[in-house]
């Protein structure tokens, strides 16, 4: 059967199912108001009133980053899920690809860090997909979503996640002043990083470079990535990266191996966890390194595959505080770095 509308009928239903939609992402009561005091406080810290009223005044409420922040990889899926998508056949392809299409500039800002070019690429492989995508989201929107509306359980990690991204809010708006960034080229992740290498605003301020001495910083560039190279090279060296040492390995563990030493929290150095009975996954035994400390990481207990995580492990987990996003870095690395 089929059945006509007339159409004033058929204007009233395309009516409210537009009504539906702006409902999903209708801004909450006292938006508004927040608004106007965050206005009050960038002001206060410098950022120009014009600006600001230009920026804030047109931002909506997007509820869907709400939902993205609340489930985050390790509340989706299992590490060995994960590691599967994230460090599949198609990704080290491409990442060796782009490793050697890249290969003198690459090697040139890694040489200069102390970072195996191996390791930039990898993190821009898990960052951005070597540049393929960098996110759709408006960033400043996102921020504010973020700032005003995040839930945690625990009253005090809602606050200072809140706070977070309030500041990223205020760094955003520098860039802009400072014209770093174009607003319509202010793009990238749900949670507001952006750029090649995911840059949040405020660390941009703390290791963007101009590698290439053109007199920009330049991280949104597929054409020129000497600044993207040389950013990531920075960055990773900043946060502590230990020139020649690994970042890891996957490991075994003795029977009846304590719970209580698993964590990245938990750092000994290799002799402890040699005489531990932690070994390579065939059994040979860990190299005997006195000036190198590992974590026992079971990022899906200890019936799963378990790590070991020296101190660029810790490295990686200071770009990102995952120890998912460390183990896929990590093992996407070694993959790209294999002949």
């Amino acid at each position: 059967m089929i059945f006509y509308f007339k159409k004033p009928l058929y204007i009233f239903v395309f009516i409210i199912f537009l009504g539906i939609l702006n409902t999903a992402h209708a801004d909450p009561e006292g938006w508004g108001a927040w608004k106007a005091q965050l206005k009050s406080e960038l002001v206060g810290k410098g950022i120009n009133a014009q600006l600001a009223d230009e920026v804030l005044n047109p931002l909506r409420f997007d509820p869907d980053v709400i939902k993205s922040d609340s489930r985050q990889a390790p509340q989706k899926y299992s590490f060995v899920e994960y590691q599967k998508k994230a460090v599949n056949p198609n990704r080290v392809k491409n990442g060796q690809n782009f490793y050697r299409r890249h290969r003198q500039e690459l090697e040139h800002y890694a040489g200069k860090a102390g970072v195996p070019a191996s390791v930039i690429v990898a993190l821009l492989g898990i960052e951005t997909d070597y540049g393929g995508f960098t996110g759709k989201n408006d960033v400043i929107q996102a921020l504010a979503s973020l700032a005003y509306g995040a839930q945690r359980s625990d009253p005090a990690a809602q606050k200072k996640r809140r706070d977070y991204f309030r500041t990223q809010i205020y760094y955003s708006l520098k860039l802009l002043q400072d014209k770093h960034i174009e607003r319509d080229d202010f793009k990238g992740s749900w949670a507001g990083a952006f750029g090649i290498n995911q840059h949040m605003p405020e660390s941009f301020y703390t290791y963007v470079v101009d590698g290439d001495g053109d007199g920009d910083k330049e991280i949104l560039n597929m054409n020129d990535l000497s600044d993207v190279f040389a950013t990531t090279a920075n960055h990773l060296h900043k946060v502590g990266w230990k020139e020649g040492q690994r970042w890891g390995r996957e490991v075994a563990l003795p029977a009846n191996f304590p719970k209580t030493l698993v964590g990245n929290s938990i750092k000994k150095p290799l002799s402890f966890w040699r005489s531990a009975g932690v070994t390579l996954p065939g059994g040979a035994p860990l190299p005997a390194s006195a000036d190198i400390q590992g974590s026992i990481i079971a990022p899906d207990g200890l019936q799963g595959p378990v790590y070991i995580g020296y101190d660029n492990f810790h490295a990686f987990r200071r770009w990102n505080k995952s120890d998912y996003f460390a183990l896929v870095v990590g093992t996407l690395s070694d993959k790209i770095a294999q002949p």
